[in-house]
């Protein structure tokens, strides 16, 4: 009887241990991955492998259909875990001749294999075909949110409840033709807040979140090029504040520009060995887990995917590796999520 009673309370104690409450598995996560979606509405993904330290597994996962906006100019789509079952997603959004704007969600089934789930698609966004989406939590709810712009000056908070389901909701205002976008605190008061580009002036500014998906007035950065489709945001140099990384257009300048802490940014700085001569799309993330943001680009008209590994100074990065290619041009990547993007989900 003692002895039953003993295994009987071990067995309880390890249940215990290894049962992860629900709260919690959104903090679990399979290898890390990027995914590329090209102008045809073709997504593409590639594993992180930490033993060989370097993207393997580079594969075709899926495309919208021609009736749902397989045509021109996808640029839009984002990596989290919209449902928190504890493994990464993608949302990939619509094309330039369907432009009811939306997206459809690719859930990841625990082994970093993606079904698109149907029910996902959303429509209801009152925009130009989708240029780029961002994924954090907005409104501090404790769930994933995704934020949108098309080539207009309006901006769609999708309000996701963390069963990958989502509510819209536009905010107008914002400078016309936008182009890249990203969230980050960069004021660090608890609340994502919103750096956003825009074509031919080359603006880059600054919006303060205010903690429902709903953005302040701009303050102006810096004039990065008259076609600014990559931006991206993270603490680049390690200093504890996140900081912007800009691509110029065509040129294929890129600018970063340190972040102070308070909402504020020092001049710009030229990144060279990120220049790749053309128009892109990149995103971060330390894929290599030495402690600082990598990151991941595509090179639209030659077609293919590069990572660049950063030294630590966020000025600096080794020679491009080619993860990639796809068979059309291609403007859109995206990697996990990071610190810099608040993904707090225990509440």
């Amino acid at each position: 009887m003692m002895t039953r009673t003993v295994s009987s309370v071990l067995m309880a104690l390890f249940a215990a241990l290894v049962t992860v409450p629900q709260s919690a598995r959104s903090e679990i996560h399979d290898p890390a991955f990027l995914a590329a979606l090209d102008e045809n509405a073709q997504l593409y993904v590639a594993d992180w492998n930490a033993a060989s330290n370097a993207f393997v597994n580079y594969r075709f996962v899926g495309a919208w259909r021609q009736s749902e906006g397989r045509a021109a100019n996808t640029r839009a789509c984002a990596i989290a875990d919209f449902n928190e079952d504890g493994h990464d997603d993608i949302a990939v959004g619509r094309s330039q001749f369907y432009q009811s704007g939306g997206f459809t969600l690719f859930l990841n089934d625990g082994t970093n294999g993606f079904v698109r789930q149907e029910a996902a698609m959303l429509s209801v966004m009152a925009e130009d075909w989708l240029q780029e989406m961002t994924a954090a939590d907005l409104d501090r709810d404790g769930h994933v949110d995704l934020l949108a712009h098309g080539d207009t000056g309006s901006l769609t908070f999708f309000q996701g409840d963390g069963a990958g389901h989502f509510k819209a909701q536009v905010q107008d205002g914002f400078e016309w033709r936008s182009r890249g976008l990203d969230t980050a605190d960069f004021d660090h008061d608890g609340t994502n807040d919103l750096v956003r580009a825009a074509y031919s002036s080359g603006n880059l500014r600054y919006y303060k979140g205010l903690g429902d998906g709903t953005f302040a007035g701009y303050a102006q950065i810096a004039d990065v090029g008259d076609d600014p489709y990559a931006v991206t945001a993270g603490d680049f140099d390690r200093d504890g504040h996140s900081d912007v990384m800009a691509n110029a257009g065509s040129s294929g300048n890129i600018t970063f520009l340190k972040g102070l802490g308070d909402g504020t940014f020092a001049a710009g700085t030229a990144v060279p060995t990120l220049d790749i001569n053309r128009h892109s799309a990149f995103d971060a993330y330390d894929f290599d887990g030495d402690g600082d943001l990598d990151i991941v680009t595509t090179t639209y008209d030659a077609k293919s995917i590069l990572f660049f590994r950063n030294d630590g100074t966020g000025t600096n990065f080794a020679a491009a590796v080619t993860v990639g290619a796809t068979p059309n041009n291609v403007m859109c990547i995206s990697a996990p999520p990071h610190p810099a993007h608040e993904r707090r989900r225990l509440r």
